[in-house]
């Protein structure tokens, strides 16, 4: 920064009732390594939606652990887009040049903000996008190496699938400028408060940051882990969590895609609901999926098309 001023870098990450996994995701923050201390400043904000003290008692506990300030503040407003919004809010009245989110159930590698910072610096982005690793409570050992080869297959995917929409991005690992930040709020908020109880308001926030000019990049160093819990590997809880993501896709479709998109997209969501009532099951025979697996796939067309139609 001219003048001298440190480049000011705030980590935001919203919590609700996280309990342990909130601490381990503090603990693992504070033992982060960065580029270039002396021209970069950091400080971490924790915005609890569930204010019910929890959080803060966990806060104070790691705060004396953390190599930077940590705050703490409560968000009445129920909703992840009005959590978000706190912390957008918050970076901005302290004059923030960068926030990088993070979500309260996620383990960051030591060198996850430097590779963000890095990458921004090389690019000239305004968005960078990092990775994350999904962990399954029973996982061998040998798991992670196929699952460290994914997340360098999706860091090489493009920022923008074939219909214009974001393409494995996500607000659990990401750098973003402070003047994205202010373009979306002159208007409003940075998160759409209608996504605050559904799925969708990450993939919304980047199509609109896209429109007020954001360049993207993605930072194919920078990971994350996330641990998916017990009780989201069922059949069922597959199904129900990818259904609500095609929910979620199904309105961004109609809130961002023009007329000739919206076809096409239909026929691609089309195509992957007889493929996963067909064509699945056959995979499961032959060993290739498992049942949870295929659940997950079955529900993301499904979701898809009921709320397109009950939109349209």
């Amino acid at each position: 920064m001219s003048g001298g001023r440190k480049t000011s870098v705030i980590i935001g990450m919203c919590t609700c009732n996280r309990g342990p996994l909130l601490q381990l995701a503090l603990e693992h923050v504070a033992r982060i390594e960065w580029d270039g201390p002396g021209e970069y400043e950091l400080a971490m904000i924790v915005v609890d939606n569930a204010p019910d003290g929890k959080a803060r008692v966990t806060c104070d506990t790691v705060r004396a652990q953390m190599p930077f300030p940590l705050h703490f503040v409560e968000e009445h407003e129920r909703g992840a887009s009005h959590a978000r919004n706190r912390v957008v809010r918050e970076m901005l009245e302290c004059d923030g040049d960068f926030l990088a989110f993070l979500d309260d159930d996620d383990r960051v590698e030591p060198d996850w903000l430097a590779q963000l910072l890095r990458r921004q610096v090389e690019t000239g982005a305004d968005i960078v996008m990092g990775s994350f690793i999904d962990e399954l409570p029973d996982d061998p050992p040998q798991a992670f190496e196929e699952k460290h080869r994914r997340l360098l297959k999706r860091a090489e995917k493009p920022i923008w699938n074939r219909f214009g929409l974001p393409n494995a991005m996500a607000t659990c690992n990401v750098l973003i400028a402070r003047s994205v930040l202010e373009k979306l709020t002159i208007a409003g908020n940075a998160f759409d408060p209608t996504f605050s109880m559904t799925l969708g308001e990450d993939s919304d926030f980047f199509m609109r940051a896209r429109k007020v000019g954001a360049r993207f990049a993605r930072a194919r160093g920078s990971a994350i882990h996330y641990r998916i819990p017990p009780e989201r590997t069922s059949a069922t809880a597959r199904f129900r969590h990818r259904f609500k993501m095609g929910r979620a896709e199904a309105k961004l479709v109609h809130l961002h895609l023009a007329p000739t998109q919206r076809r096409r997209w239909i026929g691609y969501v089309c195509w992957r609901l007889i493929r996963s009532t067909l064509l699945l099951p056959v995979q499961y025979v032959a060993g290739k999926d498992t049942w949870p697996e295929l659940a997950g796939k079955a529900g993301w067309p499904f979701g898809a098309l009921l709320a397109y139609f009950a939109r349209s």
